[in-house]
């Protein structure tokens, strides 16, 4: 399943990016399961049979849908100045990723409600290697900024930069949870993640990233 996931991934053209924003809409409107393929094919103005060569399975097109949308906020956060401080490039990709999760609500509360779900029907060994996979993706971020501390003299050369990069992506997840499932359906509180990003820097720098005297 990684296999087709990524291969469609890494070779997605126009109509493949008409079909996943359709999905996404459906998916948003209706959940995973509910969702229907004959209304994407529909809607992105296809045959039921082009739908299916394109992505075999509404499961694969889910998980498609979601890891695109975290392609493309990755693809943002590369344009960034990597020559800045590291706090100073931390706060710009934090907010930048605010912009990003305004932007697209829809998509996040999609992926906190139903993601859980679809991973329900896929046999152990797939499971795995799926989860490995968005595992890998979601920590892009913060391997990049772990690598960055280790070079700048802020973390020790011979951390273990793949622990603190998943301990500190999860930590993030954790602070922002509460807003993301108990906010509003259709609107996020910029302000409040705003401040909780604030906070989080602040006990980064002043713990985990704080250079030694």
């Amino acid at each position: 399943m990684v296999q087709e996931i990524e291969r469609i991934l890494d070779g997605l053209d126009d109509k493949d990016r008409k079909i996943i924003l359709c999905a996404r809409s459906e998916f948003a409107k209706y959940g995973f399961y509910n969702a229907n393929m004959d209304r994407i094919a529909l809607s992105a103005g296809l045959g039921k049979g082009t739908l299916y060569r394109r992505f075999i399975s509404k499961q694969i097109l889910f998980f498609v849908t979601i890891q695109a949308d975290q392609r493309e906020l990755l693809k943002r956060l590369e344009h960034l100045d990597e020559n800045l401080p590291l706090r100073q490039l931390i706060e710009e990709h934090l907010n930048a990723a605010v912009d990003y999760i305004v932007e697209n609500v829809d998509l996040l509360k999609l992926a906190m409600h139903e993601y859980s779900k679809v991973l329900e029907g896929i046999a152990k060994d797939e499971l795995k290697e799926l989860v490995r996979s968005m595992h890998r993706l979601q920590t892009t971020f913060w391997r990049r900024m772990v690598s960055k501390a280790m070079q700048g003299g802020e973390l020790s050369p011979d951390t273990n930069e793949e622990m603190v990069a998943s301990i500190l992506t999860g930590m993030l997840r954790a602070i922002h949870a509460e807003i993301f499932v108990t906010g509003d359906e259709d609107r996020i509180d910029r302000n409040q993640i705003i401040e909780r990003n604030t906070l989080f820097i602040h006990i980064l720098f002043e713990g985990l990233f704080r250079s030694e005297p």
